[in-house]
Protein backbone atom coordinates (compact mmCIF):
# COMPACT_ATOMS: atom_id res chain seq x y z
CA UNK A 1 0.00 0.00 0.00
CA UNK A 2 1.58 3.27 -1.10
CA UNK A 3 1.19 6.64 0.54
CA UNK A 4 2.72 9.93 1.51
CA UNK A 5 4.87 8.16 4.14
CA UNK A 6 5.56 4.96 2.24
CA UNK A 7 8.41 5.46 -0.25
CA UNK A 8 8.69 3.74 -3.59
CA UNK A 9 12.24 2.79 -2.66
CA UNK A 10 13.95 2.29 0.71
CA UNK A 11 16.37 5.14 0.03
CA UNK A 12 15.84 8.90 0.01
CA UNK A 13 16.73 10.70 -3.24
CA UNK A 14 20.28 12.03 -3.12
CA UNK A 15 19.28 15.60 -3.98
CA UNK A 16 16.62 16.01 -1.29
CA UNK A 17 16.95 16.80 2.39
CA UNK A 18 14.38 14.36 3.67
CA UNK A 19 13.74 11.44 5.94
CA UNK A 20 12.27 8.15 4.81
CA UNK A 21 9.94 6.16 7.05
CA UNK A 22 8.89 2.58 6.36
CA UNK A 23 5.29 2.54 7.55
CA UNK A 24 2.30 0.26 7.12
CA UNK A 25 -0.53 2.74 6.72
CA UNK A 26 -3.05 0.02 7.58
CA UNK A 27 -1.90 0.19 11.21
CA UNK A 28 -3.57 3.14 12.94
CA UNK A 29 -1.26 3.01 15.96
CA UNK A 30 1.84 2.99 13.74
CA UNK A 31 0.53 5.95 11.72
CA UNK A 32 -0.10 7.94 14.93
CA UNK A 33 3.34 7.08 16.33
CA UNK A 34 5.24 8.20 13.23
CA UNK A 35 3.18 11.35 12.82
CA UNK A 36 3.77 12.27 16.47
CA UNK A 37 7.52 11.83 16.02
CA UNK A 38 7.58 13.63 12.67
CA UNK A 39 4.93 16.32 13.33
CA UNK A 40 4.47 17.37 9.69
CA UNK A 41 3.04 20.73 8.66
CA UNK A 42 1.37 19.13 5.64
CA UNK A 43 0.65 15.60 4.47
CA UNK A 44 0.05 14.45 0.91
CA UNK A 45 -1.74 11.12 1.00
CA UNK A 46 -1.41 9.21 -2.27
CA UNK A 47 -2.31 5.66 -1.26
CA UNK A 48 -3.41 3.55 -4.21
CA UNK A 49 -4.15 -0.11 -4.77
CA UNK A 50 -2.55 -2.71 -6.98
CA UNK A 51 -6.06 -3.96 -7.76
CA UNK A 52 -6.17 -6.93 -5.42
CA UNK A 53 -9.36 -7.28 -3.39
CA UNK A 54 -7.45 -7.07 -0.08
CA UNK A 55 -5.80 -3.76 -0.97
CA UNK A 56 -8.98 -2.25 -2.39
CA UNK A 57 -10.82 -3.19 0.78
CA UNK A 58 -8.39 -1.30 3.03
CA UNK A 59 -8.13 1.93 1.01
CA UNK A 60 -10.81 3.65 3.10
CA UNK A 61 -9.32 2.47 6.40
CA UNK A 62 -5.89 3.79 5.41
CA UNK A 63 -7.37 7.16 4.46
CA UNK A 64 -9.22 7.23 7.78
CA UNK A 65 -6.00 6.64 9.75
CA UNK A 66 -4.04 9.31 7.91
CA UNK A 67 -6.83 11.89 8.02
CA UNK A 68 -7.59 11.41 11.70
CA UNK A 69 -3.94 11.66 12.71
CA UNK A 70 -3.25 14.68 10.50
CA UNK A 71 -6.29 16.45 11.93
CA UNK A 72 -5.22 15.73 15.50
CA UNK A 73 -1.85 17.35 14.83
CA UNK A 74 -3.29 20.31 12.92
CA UNK A 75 -1.47 19.32 9.72
CA UNK A 76 -2.69 20.26 6.27
CA UNK A 77 -3.93 17.23 4.34
CA UNK A 78 -4.03 16.76 0.59
CA UNK A 79 -5.84 13.50 -0.18
CA UNK A 80 -5.54 12.09 -3.71
CA UNK A 81 -8.74 10.61 -5.07
CA UNK A 82 -9.77 9.51 -8.53
CA UNK A 83 -12.33 10.00 -11.28
CA UNK A 84 -13.06 6.31 -10.68
CA UNK A 85 -15.67 7.50 -8.18
CA UNK A 86 -17.79 8.74 -11.13
CA UNK A 87 -20.07 6.81 -13.48
CA UNK A 88 -19.54 8.84 -16.65
CA UNK A 89 -23.15 9.99 -16.95
CA UNK A 90 -22.81 13.58 -15.71
CA UNK A 91 -19.83 15.11 -17.49
CA UNK A 92 -18.37 17.60 -17.19
CA UNK A 93 -18.10 16.98 -13.47
CA UNK A 94 -17.86 19.90 -11.06
CA UNK A 95 -15.75 19.82 -7.90
CA UNK A 96 -17.51 17.64 -5.36
CA UNK A 97 -19.96 15.99 -7.76
CA UNK A 98 -21.74 13.17 -5.94
CA UNK A 99 -19.85 9.87 -6.25
CA UNK A 100 -21.47 7.12 -8.30
CA UNK A 101 -18.76 4.45 -8.61
CA UNK A 102 -19.08 1.48 -10.94
CA UNK A 103 -16.21 -0.67 -9.65
CA UNK A 104 -14.92 -1.96 -6.30
CA UNK A 105 -11.94 0.37 -6.63
CA UNK A 106 -14.23 3.32 -7.28
CA UNK A 107 -16.38 2.38 -4.29
CA UNK A 108 -13.30 2.22 -2.05
CA UNK A 109 -12.06 5.61 -3.27
CA UNK A 110 -15.51 7.14 -2.73
CA UNK A 111 -15.63 5.79 0.82
CA UNK A 112 -12.11 7.12 1.40
CA UNK A 113 -13.29 10.58 0.32
CA UNK A 114 -16.19 10.37 2.77
CA UNK A 115 -13.96 9.34 5.64
CA UNK A 116 -11.39 12.06 4.94
CA UNK A 117 -14.11 14.73 4.84
CA UNK A 118 -15.49 13.44 8.14
CA UNK A 119 -12.15 13.17 9.91
CA UNK A 120 -10.41 16.31 8.60
CA UNK A 121 -12.76 19.17 7.83
CA UNK A 122 -10.10 21.35 6.17
CA UNK A 123 -8.56 18.61 4.00
CA UNK A 124 -8.29 19.14 0.26
CA UNK A 125 -9.68 16.10 -1.58
CA UNK A 126 -8.11 16.11 -5.02
CA UNK A 127 -9.94 14.22 -7.72
CA UNK A 128 -7.59 13.56 -10.58
CA UNK A 129 -7.65 11.52 -13.75
CA UNK A 130 -5.27 9.29 -15.70
CA UNK A 131 -1.71 10.05 -14.55
CA UNK A 132 0.97 9.54 -17.19
CA UNK A 133 4.64 9.96 -17.96
CA UNK A 134 7.02 8.93 -20.73
CA UNK A 135 10.27 8.61 -18.80
CA UNK A 136 9.88 6.12 -17.32
CA UNK A 137 6.80 4.95 -19.18
CA UNK A 138 3.93 4.63 -16.71
CA UNK A 139 2.06 1.38 -16.11
CA UNK A 140 -1.07 2.66 -17.88
CA UNK A 141 0.85 2.78 -21.17
CA UNK A 142 3.61 0.22 -20.65
CA UNK A 143 1.18 -2.66 -21.16
CA UNK A 144 -0.03 -1.15 -24.46
CA UNK A 145 3.47 -0.60 -25.79
CA UNK A 146 4.70 -4.04 -24.71
CA UNK A 147 1.67 -5.75 -26.23
CA UNK A 148 1.97 -3.97 -29.57
CA UNK A 149 5.72 -4.60 -29.80
CA UNK A 150 5.01 -8.27 -29.12
CA UNK A 151 2.50 -8.37 -31.97
CA UNK A 152 -0.55 -8.72 -29.72
CA UNK A 153 -3.92 -7.07 -30.19
CA UNK A 154 -4.68 -3.97 -28.12
CA UNK A 155 -8.15 -2.45 -27.78
CA UNK A 156 -8.63 1.13 -26.58
CA UNK A 157 -11.97 2.70 -25.76
CA UNK A 158 -13.20 5.36 -28.16
CA UNK A 159 -15.96 6.50 -25.75
CA UNK A 160 -14.16 6.48 -22.39
CA UNK A 161 -13.14 10.11 -21.91
CA UNK A 162 -10.55 11.09 -19.30
CA UNK A 163 -8.42 14.15 -18.52
CA UNK A 164 -4.86 12.77 -18.50
CA UNK A 165 -2.33 14.69 -16.43
CA UNK A 166 1.44 14.49 -16.57
CA UNK A 167 2.76 13.18 -13.26
CA UNK A 168 5.19 16.10 -12.82
CA UNK A 169 2.42 18.62 -13.48
CA UNK A 170 0.20 16.94 -10.89
CA UNK A 171 3.04 16.79 -8.36
CA UNK A 172 3.72 20.51 -8.74
CA UNK A 173 0.03 21.31 -8.25
CA UNK A 174 -0.21 19.13 -5.15
CA UNK A 175 2.91 20.65 -3.57
CA UNK A 176 1.41 24.08 -4.15
CA UNK A 177 -1.88 22.99 -2.60
CA UNK A 178 -0.02 21.88 0.53
CA UNK A 179 0.62 25.55 1.22
CA UNK A 180 -2.92 26.73 0.52
CA UNK A 181 -6.17 26.62 2.43
CA UNK A 182 -8.55 24.95 -0.01
CA UNK A 183 -10.89 22.66 1.93
CA UNK A 184 -13.23 20.24 0.21
CA UNK A 185 -13.17 18.60 -3.19
CA UNK A 186 -11.04 20.00 -5.99
CA UNK A 187 -10.65 18.65 -9.51
CA UNK A 188 -6.97 18.70 -10.51
CA UNK A 189 -6.47 17.08 -13.89
CA UNK A 190 -5.22 17.79 -17.38
CA UNK A 191 -6.92 20.52 -19.38
CA UNK A 192 -7.47 18.35 -22.47
CA UNK A 193 -10.22 15.69 -22.30
CA UNK A 194 -9.37 12.77 -24.56
CA UNK A 195 -10.73 9.34 -25.31
CA UNK A 196 -8.51 6.44 -24.35
CA UNK A 197 -8.12 5.84 -28.08
CA UNK A 198 -6.93 9.37 -28.88
CA UNK A 199 -4.68 9.42 -25.83
CA UNK A 200 -3.12 6.10 -26.82
CA UNK A 201 -2.38 7.38 -30.32
CA UNK A 202 -0.64 10.43 -28.87
CA UNK A 203 1.51 8.31 -26.56
CA UNK A 204 2.58 6.04 -29.41
CA UNK A 205 3.37 9.01 -31.64
CA UNK A 206 5.49 10.58 -28.89
CA UNK A 207 7.42 7.32 -28.56
CA UNK A 208 7.82 6.94 -32.33
CA UNK A 209 5.86 3.68 -32.39
CA UNK A 210 3.44 3.15 -35.31
CA UNK A 211 0.02 1.92 -34.08
CA UNK A 212 -0.26 -0.80 -36.73
CA UNK A 213 -3.24 -3.07 -37.42
CA UNK A 214 -3.22 -4.65 -33.95
CA UNK A 215 -4.45 -1.44 -32.32
CA UNK A 216 -8.23 -1.42 -32.46
CA UNK A 217 -11.10 0.58 -31.08
CA UNK A 218 -13.47 -0.71 -28.41
CA UNK A 219 -16.58 0.68 -26.71
CA UNK A 220 -17.46 0.82 -23.02
CA UNK A 221 -21.00 -0.13 -24.06
CA UNK A 222 -19.76 -3.62 -24.90
CA UNK A 223 -18.07 -4.25 -21.54
CA UNK A 224 -19.36 -6.56 -18.82
CA UNK A 225 -19.28 -5.38 -16.10
CA UNK A 226 -20.03 -1.90 -17.35
CA UNK A 227 -17.37 0.81 -17.46
CA UNK A 228 -17.90 4.57 -17.07
CA UNK A 229 -17.81 6.62 -20.26
CA UNK A 230 -17.18 10.37 -20.15
CA UNK A 231 -15.43 11.36 -16.90
CA UNK A 232 -14.37 14.85 -17.98
CA UNK A 233 -13.48 16.93 -14.93
CA UNK A 234 -14.17 20.66 -14.77
CA UNK A 235 -10.83 22.09 -13.59
CA UNK A 236 -11.69 25.80 -13.78
CA UNK A 237 -11.60 26.32 -10.01
CA UNK A 238 -8.18 24.68 -9.69
CA UNK A 239 -6.88 26.65 -12.68
CA UNK A 240 -7.90 29.88 -10.98
CA UNK A 241 -6.53 28.87 -7.60
CA UNK A 242 -3.11 27.55 -8.63
CA UNK A 243 -0.07 29.26 -10.07
CA UNK A 244 0.84 25.85 -11.54
CA UNK A 245 -0.76 25.70 -14.98
CA UNK A 246 -2.65 22.50 -15.69
CA UNK A 247 -1.19 21.36 -18.99
CA UNK A 248 -2.87 19.68 -21.91
CA UNK A 249 -1.63 16.26 -23.00
CA UNK A 250 -0.13 17.81 -26.12
CA UNK A 251 1.79 20.42 -24.09
CA UNK A 252 3.07 17.83 -21.63
CA UNK A 253 4.20 15.47 -24.38
CA UNK A 254 6.02 18.30 -26.16
CA UNK A 255 7.96 18.99 -22.95
CA UNK A 256 8.77 15.32 -22.34
CA UNK A 257 9.82 14.49 -25.89
CA UNK A 258 12.03 17.58 -25.92
CA UNK A 259 13.89 16.18 -22.91
CA UNK A 260 14.28 12.62 -24.17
Amino acid sequence: MGGGLHPLSPHAPDDLDCKVFALDLREAVAVARVFEAWRPDAVVHTAVSNGSSDEVACLADVADHVAATAAALGARLIHLSSDAVLNGLGAPYADGSAPAPMSPYGEAKAEAERRVATRHSSATIVRTSLIFGLAPLDKHNRWMVDALLAGNEVRLYRDEIVCPIWVQNLAAAVVELAGLHAPGNLNVAGSQPLSRWDFGLRILAALGIPPGPNLRQASVADQVPARPGDRTLDVRRAAGLLRTRLLSVDEALDIQTGCM
